[in-house]
């Protein structure tokens, strides 16, 4: 029996590539390092807590992280603007996919829990990243 943990960040790695395969994004099940974008973008997904709720101790609530870290590129003009619409696209489509997730059969994440997203900058001071807290509601195997 795997962990729920593992399992919640499986189910939301799933969810990532089949979002993201057409921009060809790599998906690791890792916390990114800030550097990381420099020679494309990449996804880390890690998990940060698990916890009964308290209204309700049959059900796991699983906190993850997701971290999409878009392509960035040392800039030799500090004028130069970089429009951080990109990022803000990216998160209206994993928001989407986290709210279209219905966990039909599935006792370790019936769904998803968008808890929030921050835009981050990157090393050069740049909006082309964004990080998410997600929490996964499922089945508590302690009970």
């Amino acid at each position: 029996m795997s962990s729920p943990a593992t399992n919640a960040r499986l189910v939301l790695m799933s969810l990532l590539e089949e979002e993201f395969a057409s921009d060809n994004f790599a998906i690791r099940p890792d916390r990114l390092d800030g550097s990381l974008g420099h020679d494309g973008a990449v996804i880390g997904v890690y998990p940060v807590r698990e916890q009964p709720n308290p209204s309700d101790r049959m059900e796991l609530m699983t906190t993850l992280q997701v971290q999409l870290f878009g392509a960035w590129t040392p800039q030799s003009d500090p004028n130069e603007v970089v429009d951080p619409t990109t990022a803000e696209q990216w998160a209206a489509r994993f928001r989407q996919k986290i709210a279209d997730y219905q966990g039909v059969g599935d006792a370790t994440v019936w769904w998803f829990q968008l808890d929030g997203i921050e835009y981050v900058t990157d090393p050069t001071g740049n909006i082309t990243r964004f990080t998410a807290t997600v929490t996964a509601r499922g089945a508590n195997p302690a009970y």
